[in-house]
């Protein structure tokens, strides 16, 4: 895939770079992996994926694309289920307008393909140094940032992580009981080790991929070239990582790599500090290009303390906001993912209530839409809506009370209902005299008639029955986990 110049300037130049120079630069490809099921979302993570789960009633990949419109990429392959792939399409040229171009790469739905995997599948149209994405990343950090790093570095991979502000011990407790209380949260931290001064990355391992005694190692070759080492546990890894193209060539000659952050990543960060060659072809070092200093006669050009790393692994760490506060207040940027239900829901209300969050990552090009859809309908001034509320098109609201909620599109919401911090998806029916209070609720359920649910999860296309009354509980049948 050939992308045409354009008028558009190049994402991977600073902004300083003039637009002659940028449309003579080398152009890379951005791949966002929009791609299966996934048990962290369930009973919400079915055929279509996160990819079109509502965000203040966009759809979550959205803000993806608009990471991308903003830095002005001019070609995107998106990867998604054949199942999905239709909709993401319509959603995000039709319904949402974007000028992108988007390029389907479609896998069997409910496939168990790594995202290594994909990537190999990719290899004849990637043709330059690579971007890859998750579909649930919601942030405004400018990506000329992390593509300034990458090429000053001459890096072989460039990481993007999250720092956020220093916490006091009631935040700490807090923080506790929010993963004692949600199993979707376990083990997802990540052990990063940055030399104090560069921000390479000399360690990089998950927590759910540490052996049981939950210890890491540090090399002493590692600590002998960087005596300066910070080990963080505190980082949010926002899975957008920019590849030199060689690394595409290593993984199709190295099928048994699977995942990028759990197999790929580690291994590059590993190779950096090992000059172990073999005769085995799928060897890393028979695909690095040749280095910068190949070929020149300089003093001491071949001296480990003036040759440059054969292979590099950076980081750029932002300073961003954490969801739990109140207000933005200052420049700070906003990075966030919703990969589990749990911090889906915390995203959805964090951008309900805070406009200026919502501002800083909108996908429509600053262009804010209406809270109330001109196409829903409202009993009048009997019908309660709190500002913090959304009302997606066509939905159908009698005499309720809505606060902090975000209701999708196409819904019926009988009288004398009350929704308190709630999330109601698409074509959701719900009956009278029903009390919601911090629900999530999927597309096509139902919910009977004097029912009082809290801290519950309802699953898609499922009928509650009437006069239920429930606490912290997740409703979904088991055929339906992955529909």
């Amino acid at each position: 895939m050939q992308i045409a110049p354009t008028a558009r300037a190049d994402p991977f130049c600073t902004h300083t770079h003039t637009l002659s120079h940028s449309l003579t630069h080398t152009r890379r490809h951005a791949i966002i992996l929009a791609g299966g099921p996934d048990s962290r979302m369930n009973p919400f993570g079915g055929k279509p994926g996160r990819a079109l789960l509502p965000v203040c009633n966009l759809p979550l990949i959205s803000y993806t694309v608009g990471i991308l419109e903003r830095a002005k990429f001019d070609d995107v392959i998106v990867v998604a289920q054949k199942a999905a792939a239709p909709q993401i399409l319509t959603q995000i040229k039709e319904v949402l307008g974007f000028k992108i171009q988007l390029h389907m790469h479609t896998i069997e739905n409910n496939s168990d393909k790594g995202t290594a995997d994909i990537l190999r599948e990719l290899k004849d149209v990637i043709k330059k140094d690579f971007m890859v994405l998750p579909c649930d990343l919601v942030t405004n950090v400018p990506i000329y940032q992390l593509a300034d790093i990458h090429r000053k570095n001459n890096a072989s991979a460039t990481l993007l992580f999250a720092s956020f502000p220093a916490k006091s011990p009631d935040d700490h407790v807090a923080d506790r009981k929010r993963l004692q209380q949600h199993e979707d949260l376990k083990g997802l931290t990540d052990y990063v080790a940055l030399d104090a001064e560069s921000n390479r990355v000399l360690l990089f391992r998950s927590q759910a991929d540490l052996s049981d005694s939950g210890t890491v190692d540090l090399r002493r070759r590692l600590l002998r070239e960087h005596p300066q080492v910070v080990v963080r546990r505190d980082l949010l890894d926002a899975h957008l990582y920019i590849f030199d193209r060689w690394v595409l060539d290593f993984l199709v000659a190295n099928e048994q790599i699977s995942r990028i952050k759990g197999d790929l990543l580690p291994r590059l960060v590993r190779k950096q500090f090992s000059d172990k060659r073999t005769d085995d072809p799928s060897d890393v070092y028979n695909f690095l290009p040749p280095s910068p200093l190949a070929g020149l006669d300089l003093p001491g050009a071949e001296s480990p303390s003036t040759r440059p790393p054969r292979i590099t692994c950076f980081a750029h760490v932002v300073a961003a906001h954490g969801l739990d506060k109140a207000q933005p207040n200052d420049d700070a940027p906003l990075v966030a993912r919703a990969n589990t239900r749990t911090t889906y829901a915390e995203l959805n209300h964090a951008l309900q209530m805070t406009n200026k969050y919502f501002k800083m990552v909108c996908p429509l090009d600053g262009t804010m839409p209406e809270t109330i859809h001109p196409e829903a309908e409202l009993s009048g001034k009997d019908t309660k809506l709190g500002p913090e509320c959304r009302v997606g098109a066509g939905s159908k609201l009698g005499k309720v009370t809505v606060k902090r909620s975000m209701i999708g599109r196409h819904c019926k919401i009988a009288d004398c209902c009350k929704l308190t911090n709630c999330i109601v998806m698409d074509y959701v029916e719900i009956a009278e005299n029903v009390t919601l209070t911090n629900c999530v609720v999927g597309n096509n359920a139902r919910i009977g008639a004097f029912s009082s649910l809290t801290n519950c999860n309802v699953g898609p296309k499922y009928q509650v029955e009437e006069k239920v009354k429930s606490k912290d509980e997740s409703f979904e049948d088991d055929a339906m986990a992955f529909f």
